[in-house]
């Protein structure tokens, strides 16, 4: 993966995770308020986008296609 697109995909899954966590701690929080007043199923739909999220994180973080590797080549 081009550096650059993987520095956006980190970016942007980093975003949506924290989002994600963000808007469950304030539904937990403010139970009753308009915006954060969902159901089980929202809550649970929420978990979800943040956990595949972070495992994109992990994903773009650990892989190491495209990477300068310290082995010298066997030429």
């Amino acid at each position: 993966m081009h550096y650059l697109a993987r520095f956006w995909v980190l970016v942007l899954a980093l975003v949506t995770g924290l989002s994600a966590l963000g808007y469950l701690t304030l539904s937990f929080v403010f139970p009753d308020l308009g915006p954060f007043a969902v159901g089980p199923t929202e809550r649970l739909l929420v978990v979800l986008v943040g956990a595949v999220s972070i495992g994109v994180v992990v994903w773009a973080s650990t892989t190491s296609v495209g990477l300068v590797s310290e082995e010298p080549d066997d030429q």
